[in-house]
C-alpha cells in the first residue's frame, strides 16, 4: 500500500491481501489487513551509471520470502544464492539490479569490462547492462538485490527475464527453469561479455568514432581497440561453447 505520482512509487509498505473479489461489473477488488509485514518504507530508485541505489541495505519483500546467500556448494565460488522454499518451473524468485552502463563502458572501462557481475538489460534493444561493482557485492555493503550472487554452471537451473519494478523500475528477473527443492543452490550461465549480434555494433560504433580522431589518436585508440576485442571474443566464444555443452548433455 503507498502513494504513486505520474506511475512512480512515492512511498509504499509491504501488505497482505485479505480478501479478493470481483464487483457487480466484474471488476476485481480487494482489500489489504492494514498490518504492514515490515515497517520498511519503499520508493522509486532507479540506478544510473553512478548510483546503484540510496538503501543499499533494505531487502526487496519478495526476494526475502525466496532466497538467501550462503557459503556455496560449489569449489572456489564463495558465496551463492540458495531456495529457501520449494517452487514450481517458470516461477519468480530474485532480481537483478546493478549500475546501468553501455555498451562502450563494458568494452573500455576495466571494472565493467572485467565484471562476472552483469548481465544484459536491453528491454528496447538498447546496449544497456546491469554491473554489480566490486564495491557492492558484499551483502554488507547492498543486498536490496541478491541475483548477483547466482554461480555459473554448464547446467544452469534459472534464467534471466526482464520485471518492471516499481523500486528499481525496468531490471531483470529471475526465474526457475525446472521444479526445485528448498536448499537448492541456484546456478545459471553467463559469460563475462558480450553476444556476437552486440559485439558487431560495437564495432560499428568504433568505426565511426575512429574517423572523427587525429592521426594520434587513431594509433592511441586502435591500441585500446585490440585488447577490447581480444576479451571480447573471448568471452563470446565461451558463452558459445558453454551453450554447445549444454545442448549436447541436453541430447545425451
Amino acid at each position: 500500500m503507498g502513494k504513486w505520482e505520474n506511475g512512480n512509487m512515492v512511498e509504499a509498505r509491504e501488505d497482505q491481501i485479505e480478501k479478493f473479489w470481483c464487483n457487480e461489473h466484474g471488476i476485481p477488488m480487494l482489500s489489504l489487513d492494514g498490518v504492514p509485514n515490515n515497517m520498511e518504507t519503499f520508493l522509486f530508485d532507479k540506478s544510473t551509471r553512478t548510483h546503484l541505489s540510496k538503501d543499499p541495505l533494505i531487502p526487496d519483500p519478495m526476494e526475502t520470502k525466496f532466497v538467501e546467500v550462503r557459503k556455496s556448494e560449489i569449489p572456489g565460488a564463495g558465496e551463492g544464492l540458495f531456495l529457501i522454499q520449494d517452487v514450481e518451473a517458470n516461477d519468480t524468485i530474485a532480481l537483478f539490479n546493478g549500475l546501468r552502463v553501455s555498451m562502450d563502458d563494458a568494452n573500455k572501462v576495466s571494472v565493467h569490462r572485467d565484471s562476472s557481475h552483469k548481465v544484459w538489460n536491453d528491454w528496447h534493444d538498447e546496449d544497456e547492462m546491469l554491473d554489480i561493482t566490486p564495491e557492492y557485492r558484499s551483502v554488507d555493503a547492498y543486498k536490496a538485490t541478491l541475483s548477483h550472487k547466482i554461480n555459473f554452471s554448464k547446467a544452469p537451473n534459472v534464467h534471466y527475464d526482464f520485471i518492471f519494478h516499481p523500486r528499481f523500475g525496468e531490471i531483470r528477473s529471475v526465474r526457475t527453469m525446472v521444479p526445485l527443492k528448498a536448499g537448492t543452490e541456484l546456478t545459471s550461465i553467463y559469460a563475462k561479455m558480450a553476444d556476437d549480434f552486440t559485439f558487431l555494433k560495437q564495432i560499428i560504433n568504433d568505426y565511426h568514432t575512429y574517423y572523427k580522431l587525429d592521426a594520434e589518436e587513431k594509433v592511441d585508440f586502435l591500441g585500446e581497440m585490440k585488447n577490447t576485442y581480444q576479451v571480447t571474443i573471448w568471452s563470446v566464444l565461451t558463452l558459445t561453447l558453454c551453450m554447445l555443452i549444454v545442448v549436447v548433455m541436453d541430447d545425451a
